[in-house]
């Protein structure tokens, strides 16, 4: 029921709202350890795609890094304790979240810790089997935000660019997850990685996504921790640009502000704030300031 949720998402308001007054003062004073919006979590190294582009912003592919140290139930509801100290938000990554037996319990104690908005970023493969188990009965109802991270509808291209022999799995989770985003009183949201070369691709997912009514996050592909040069370069990449942006002055549900994604997809400088969304990796380790230090 919505009046069981005010609690929460009134806690975790005045967490952000405290943290926003903080960070006020810590830039006026010059200072860059400012409190954080969300920590963005690496649950698990594991996963069952071996995409060519996903690494974890050091030039290392998430199926060929070590798992060793992830952490235990335990240990990780434990955890979760301790960033709640801190922020009003959590991030599940990986890796691949919904590997994870323990994730629906994970969810519940954000939920119980007062933290809005929960997300999980998936790539949707095993959504519609997970949810056939018990222990997963509440996982979607504790959950704020899903995100499915979607490349292209051409099961050809998914294939190859998954190393994945199932990619309509994703495509087929993505509309049970749109049929149960109002029951479980969900946020359904597409990531989209934009690649040199494949822009069609990214079109046809945006024209999905505002078919569905749900929300589209484009995000340029990383070589390392800098954006691939190439799209700079790719004349189709820069009409996908402008065609996003027209969209979002349109009132496409597109993540972020015009500006945001402007400077993004053009891959223009940013000044980087890090510790508003530290990296937490499977370990427990929180990595300083970011897995990735550019423009900081």
């Amino acid at each position: 029921p919505v009046a069981l949720e005010l609690p929460r998402r009134a806690r975790a308001a005045l967490t952000a709202a405290r943290n926003y007054r903080a960070n006020r003062r810590l830039v006026a004073e010059g200072r860059e350890d400012l409190r954080p919006l969300y920590f963005i979590w690496t649950l698990l190294r594991a996963c069952n795609f071996a995409c060519d582009y996903c690494d974890d912003h050091q030039g290392h592919r998430y199926p060929e890094l070590p798992g060793d140290g992830t952490l235990d139930t335990e240990r990780a509801l434990a955890l979760l304790g301790v960033m709640r100290t801190g922020t009003s938000s959590v991030y599940f990554a990986g890796g691949e979240p919904t590997l994870r037996k323990d994730l629906p319990a994970l969810a519940r104690r954000a939920r119980d810790l007062s933290y809005h908005p929960i997300f999980v970023n998936t790539n949707g493969s095993a959504i519609e089997r997970v949810l056939r188990l018990p222990a997963w009965r509440t996982w979607l109802a504790d959950t704020d935000v899903v995100i499915v991270s979607l490349g292209a509808l051409d099961l050809g291209e998914l294939e190859r660019t998954y190393d994945y022999p199932r990619p309509e799995d994703v495509i087929r989770n993505l509309y049970l997850l749109h049929a149960l985003r109002g029951p479980m009183r969900f946020k359904l949201m597409v990531n989209c990685v934009l690649r040199p070369g494949k822009a069609r691709h990214a079109r046809e997912v945006l024209a999905l996504a505002e078919a569905l009514g749900i929300w589209f996050c484009p995000v340029p592909v990383n070589v390392g921790p800098r954006v691939d040069r190439r799209l700079g370069t790719d004349p189709e990449h820069a009409a996908l640009v402008e065609h996003i942006l027209r969209r979002k002055r349109e009132g496409a549900r597109i993540i972020g502000s015009e500006r945001l994604n402007e400077r993004l997809l053009r891959s223009a400088p940013l000044e980087c704030r890090n510790t508003l969304k530290p990296h937490v990796d499977h370990d427990g380790t929180l990595f300083w300031p970011c897995k990735a230090s550019v423009n900081v």
